[in-house]
């Protein structure tokens, strides 16, 4: 964690973005999902300083999956609604979320 500190320090903001999201994705595969939600988050907020629509859209469905996993369905669908308001998604990913909408909403 050495290294994302001293990336917070500077002003390396797309780093610290990849960082984050490394480290988001590690604690992911290890079943930590606090901790990836949290890496996650914090990758969120550089990635839309830095108008990174494409992280944007990885991280929105990470949280969203997330979240989803975690049975914590009404933040789960706030990011698939990010996620479905965003321009130029496909319409194969649009049909991957609505079930989990419904499975969120009606608690599938």
């Amino acid at each position: 964690m050495a290294a994302t500190k001293t990336l917070e320090n500077s002003d390396l903001k797309e780093e610290l973005s990849i960082a984050y999201n490394t480290l988001a994705e590690s604690y992911y595969h290890t079943n930590a999902q606090d901790l990836a939600i949290t890496y996650n988050i914090k990758a969120l907020a550089l990635q839309e300083q830095l108008k990174d629509s494409s992280g944007v859209n990885k991280t929105y469905q990470r949280l969203s999956d997330l979240y989803y996993k975690k049975k914590e369905h009404k933040k789960s669908i706030f990011y698939f609604e990010k996620l479905l308001s965003l321009k130029g998604y496909s319409d194969t990913l649009r049909a991957s979320i609505y079930p989990k909408l419904g499975g969120g909403v009606f608690g599938y």
